[in-house]
């Protein structure tokens, strides 16, 4: 019934347009227009993002926003507006452009008045200070003037290794790709820096990743991930004298239960646009395998609708079985990336346990939201409670 509804609303819509097409269209013109001209009569003039300390965040920003039609220049010489200088490469999101209302929607700050209703979950936005990045709300036309050019193709920053030397070392400046970089290196042994150091005529925060190569089999590799994730490594003559741990590249599991998987579903598309590589299985298949610590380091158990009763309890055994795979009459179910003959039950007093023995084997157990609330009202954890 809801997709119907949605369906019919569309068709309205569409057939609502066609039929008052030069009307939409005439305003559209108007909307773009004074946009374009908002810049100068009101402001601001634009947004400008250093992308010095997180590259990639800042270039995933920019293709974010290019995904919704606003138009993104980068500065072609270091430039001074207002007493600010802003460094050559640097991101401008002009406010001159037919798209500016929606660039100023995102990367303004968010006022709610304190008498209003209280907002829905659609409140992540100032999406610079949600990425750490540093931006800056230029209000004085001069900055459209700046010498700039389009941002064609790709934004990402272009991937390397400088130098020659026998340790690698990347900054750790929080970008996600460092963690897609750590996984794509999975087998190779990686060293955390636990404290700054300066090496190379650079600064490393504490972090930062060191790789020891002295037989020099790995450059090709390093670089190939360095390319492919957009990450400047720097080869150094030898290793920093800093205190280090091993980073690890846990095998990871995300568990799911067939009573909701949407909640999940932004577990799994968080992993997968990180390029976090994941086993994906059901609550039931817990129960199955004796010794989960064998092939798991991380269990993530996927966000769970109920309390802790009936996320082990899952969904009623009660008539028939209820299957969820790929037969005549369900065959897009084929795509699923999770099948079964039955989806009732759920994780069980016998997957609870599989997990108990998983974290005292050393396993790292990590809940989400309500879903914390099963191992403190089971017994897995003491010294807790909601």
């Amino acid at each position: 019934n809801n997709v119907n509804l949605q369906q019919s609303a569309l068709l309205l819509s569409m057939n609502f347009t066609a039929r008052n097409k030069e009307t939409f269209l005439r305003n559209f013109w108007l909307k773009s227009k004074r946009s374009v001209a908002k810049a100068t009569t009101e402001g601001p003039a634009a947004y400008v993002v250093d992308p010095t300390e997180r590259p990639n965040e800042a270039a995933s920003l920019m293709d974010l926003l290019r995904l919704h039609g606003v138009e993104i220049q980068r500065l072609t010489a270091e430039t001074e507006v207002a007493g600010v200088k802003h460094s050559e490469g640097s991101y401008v999101v002009r406010m001159d452009q037919p798209y500016s209302r929606l660039a100023d929607m995102l990367l303004d700050k968010q006022y709610y008045n304190a008498n209003d209703t209280s907002p829905y979950d659609d409140t992540g936005w100032t999406l610079t200070a949600l990425r750490n990045l540093k931006s800056t709300r230029v209000t004085d036309a001069a900055i459209l003037k700046a010498p700039m050019a389009p941002a064609s193709g790709s934004t990402a920053p272009a991937g390397r290794v400088e130098g020659q030397g026998s340790v690698y070392a990347v900054n750790h400046n929080a970008d996600r790709a460092l963690a897609a970089f750590r996984f794509t290196l999975r087998d190779v042994k990686i060293s955390a820096a636990e404290a700054a150091f300066e090496a190379g005529g650079r600064k490393f925060s504490a972090g930062s990743f060191l790789i020891d190569d002295p037989s020099g089999t790995l450059r090709r590799r390093v670089e190939a991930a360095a390319v492919q994730h957009g990450i400047t490594v720097t080869a150094l003559n030898q290793a920093p004298k800093v205190a280090t741990h091993a980073l690890a590249a846990p095998r990871i599991a995300l568990v799911h239960n067939w009573m909701n998987t949407q909640n999940e579903g932004w577990v799994r598309l968080a992993l997968e646009s990180t390029h976090i590589p994941y086993t994906y299985i059901s609550d039931q298949k817990l129960a199955q395998i004796p010794d989960l610590r064998s092939q798991f380091d991380v269990i993530l158990l996927g966000p769970a609708s109920g309390d802790s009763r009936r996320i082990v309890n899952g969904m009623p055994k009660s008539g028939e079985p209820i299957p969820w795979k790929a037969s005549d009459l369900t065959p897009n179910f084929a795509t699923s990336p999770d099948q079964t003959d039955d989806m009732r039950g759920g994780l069980g007093l016998e997957g609870l346990n599989s997990i108990r023995r998983f974290v005292e084997q050393g396993g790292l157990f990590v809940t989400f939201a309500g879903n914390a609330s099963l191992p403190i009202d089971f017994g897995l954890i003491d010294g807790v409670s909601i």
